[in-house]
């Protein structure tokens, strides 16, 4: 999938695949071709159309599964020609790519599905709060899910492969898999089978010590960033501001290169506003967090033992957001737009000694899984079962 938060934690595990002999081929669209031939991987363009498709900002799970399907039917075939050509011996999926794991079964080639995010399961969803949460996007996408209903219906005549239910469409499973979380972080972990691997973060814990942190005043930092794709949210940001105008240190801004600075107003004096910041040293530096909830983001918050408060968008983010708020290492803002005394009573809760302590021990769980070496090996165990020595 050619976004920053599902190809970022893919490129380790490629280098490291690279550095065991590996010769590694990847789907890829101009923009990410400069951070895949450093490392000797060859890009491999997608069909017209279909990144962008995959850069479609979505409103919920509906939604998503609605551009899956529509995505799957258009690249399927392209994807068997790709395997017919290239001639893999092992094909690494992205979960919210049906259309790979689908193409790898069709011409008998084993996969493994690299999950971003949280493996899906039914039971993804097990406190009220969210039930009815998850119940509301259902309903409201129900035009979607009628849409993604007929699309897959239309795959299974064309092509005579079911791309599957919701829940198989959204988890990606093939043969295997490594997801980059803990057992202990996934919802239901303990229930989930041995052909999953959580191989922990895909990032290493890192010194503030970029030549970035120089021009950052000294004090306690809060650092506010909503990723890379749905963060327009400039009403949001101003109200951090207005939250934030009296905190003892500096209020750090990463808002992207869609957000107008100048849509933020005048800003606080401890107020830093940027488009792009070195989000590892930076978070090393940070005493709070908050965030969209983006898996990487979280993790990468967790492995500095960061606490955070929430504001989560869309697709993974909210079900991220209540599962960290419920082991105890953050606190989740509601509605669409909360107030200056929501967001000043979030950061008061998050900023207690036990929750940054609660994230220390969960980003150490995150950096005991393996990581990329884990990832690699999963890929290199399945190449040696099916592969003539």
């Amino acid at each position: 999938m050619p976004t920053t938060g599902h190809l970022g934690p893919l490129l380790p595990v490629m280098t490291t695949l690279k550095a065991h002999g590996a010769e590694i081929f990847c789907t890829s669209t101009p923009d990410y071709r400069l951070k895949l031939e450093p490392v000797g991987v060859e890009p491999l363009p997608f069909p017209a159309g279909l990144a962008e498709m995959a850069d479609t900002p979505a409103s919920g799970l509906p939604e998503i599964l609605r551009l899956l399907a529509l995505a799957t039917e258009r690249a399927y075939p392209w994807s068997l020609e790709l395997i017919d050509e290239v001639k893999p011996d092992v094909v690494i999926v992205d979960s919210l790519v049906p259309w790979g794991r689908l193409a790898a079964a069709e011409r008998g080639v084993p996969a493994v599905t690299s999950s971003t995010t949280f493996v899906v399961t039914a039971d993804l969803d097990p406190t009220f709060r969210a039930k009815v949460g998850l119940l509301k996007e259902v309903l409201g996408g129900l035009p979607h899910l009628a849409r993604w209903a007929r699309t897959r219906a239309r795959i299974k005549r064309r092509f005579g492969v079911d791309p599957g239910d919701p829940v198989t469409m959204l988890a990606g499973r093939a043969d295997k898999t490594f997801a980059y979380v803990s057992r202990e972080l996934q919802p239901g972990g303990d229930d989930i089978g041995d052909d999953v691997t959580f191989v922990g973060a895909a990032v290493e814990r890192v010194q503030p010590d970029h030549a970035f942190l120089d021009e950052i005043p000294d004090g306690p930092l809060i650092y506010i960033s909503l990723g890379t794709r749905l963060n327009e949210r400039p009403d949001f940001l101003r109200t951090c501001l207005k939250a934030f105008a009296d905190h003892p240190g500096p209020v750090l801004l990463s808002i992207g290169k869609r957000t107008d600075p100048a849509e933020l107003g005048e800003l606080p004096a401890n107020a830093i506003v940027r488009d792009w910041v070195p989000q590892l040293p930076v978070l090393a530096r940070t005493t709070l967090f908050i965030t969209h909830g983006g898996m990487n983001s979280t993790c990468e918050s967790l492995v500095h033992g960061v606490p955070m408060v929430f504001y989560p968008q869309t697709a993974d983010q909210p079900r991220n957001a209540e599962r960290v708020e419920i082991l105890g290492a953050g606190v989740v803002l509601h509605g669409r737009s909360p107030d200056v005394a929501a967001i000043r009573s979030a950061a008061k809760r998050a900023l207690r000694p036990e929750v940054a302590a609660r994230a220390a021990e969960l980003g150490e769980g995150l950096l005991t899984g393996g990581g990329t070496e884990a990832a690699a090996g999963v890929v290199l165990d399945l190449a040696r079962e099916t592969v003539p020595v």
